[in-house]
C-alpha cells in the first residue's frame, strides 16, 4: 500500500478510488486495511504527515464557550499517520471478558 505526500499532488489532480476513510488513526487504518484486502480501492486522507507539525496542529485550536479546555490536545488528538496512537506509542491490548458482558449500569451493553 503505496503512502504519497498528497500536497505534493496537483491541485487539480482527479483521485479515484472505490472508498474514502477520513483519517489514518487505529479505526481508520484497520477499515482501509480490511477494505483493500477485500479488492476495493482505498483513499485515505489524513491532516498531518508523517511528523508532528506545530501547524497542522493548529487545526485542534477551537473557541471554548463552555467548560474550559485545559488538556493538551496532543494528548488525545494527534493530525499525523496513525492518529492518536502515536500519543499512546500503539500500544493495544486484549479485550477482557467483562467487555463483552451486558452490565446493568452501561446502556446498550
Amino acid at each position: 500500500m503505496p503512502i504519497q505526500d498528497l500536497r505534493a499532488i496537483p491541485a487539480d489532480a482527479t483521485l479515484e478510488a472505490d472508498v474514502c476513510v477520513v483519517g489514518s488513526g487505529p479505526a481508520g487504518a484497520t477499515v482501509a486495511l480490511e477494505l483493500a484486502n477485500g479488492n476495493s480501492k482505498v483513499i485515505v486522507v489524513e491532516s498531518g504527515g508523517l511528523q508532528r507539525d506545530t501547524e497542522v496542529d493548529q487545526l485542534n485550536e477551537i473557541e471554548n464557550t463552555g467548560w474550559p479546555r485545559i488538556m493538551d490536545q496532543w494528548l488525545v488528538r494527534n493530525r499525523m499517520l496513525g492518529g492518536t496512537s502515536n500519543t499512546w506509542a500503539a500500544r493495544c491490548a486484549p479485550f477482557d471478558e467483562i467487555d463483552y458482558q451486558a452490565r446493568d449500569w452501561v446502556a446498550h451493553s
